[in-house]
């Protein structure tokens, strides 16, 4: 991989539930390290569950990525992409958010399962979870680029 652009993908399961004050908390100081370090990105919380998707100067990402594995809000961390990009995604976004109660999730195709799983593989060799990580980049830009 490149020094350039690249883009990470990851689960992750909160240690303790997180409160709206919380899940507040931690947007502010990401938002605020994200910009100084040339991170945009996505993070979407449901029913204890994390998936975000970061992207930026690889350095950045790998550093940032670094801090999460040694996070202890949160567990059972499975990287599901790590490669080049062409272009950002979230370019507006230092993190967009989005909560998902549990009933939203389960409108979601596949969203619960997916959180849940214990085997995620790579998404880069599932189909189904790279449509599914499409999916969730169009809630927050309705001129997106699918995530290849």
């Amino acid at each position: 991989m490149s020094g350039n652009l690249c883009t990470l993908a990851y689960v992750s399961r909160a240690t303790t539930p997180f409160t709206d004050e919380d899940l507040t908390n931690l947007l502010s100081l990401s938002r605020n390290k994200n910009e100084l370090r040339g991170i945009t990105g996505m993070l979407l919380y449901c029913s204890g569950s994390f998936f975000q998707i970061i992207e930026g100067p690889q350095l950045a990402i790998d550093q940032l990525y670094d801090t999460l594995l040694g996070d202890k809000r949160h567990c059972d961390i499975r990287r599901l992409i790590y490669r080049d990009a062409q272009a950002r995604a979230f370019s507006k976004w230092s993190m967009a958010f989005k909560h998902f109660d549990g009933a939203a999730a389960v409108s979601v195709d596949g969203f619960s399962e997916f959180l849940d799983n214990g085997t995620v593989e790579i998404a880069e060799n599932r189909p189904e979870l790279m449509a599914m990580i499409n999916m969730f980049v169009s809630l927050f830009d309705d001129h997106h680029k699918p995530v290849r």
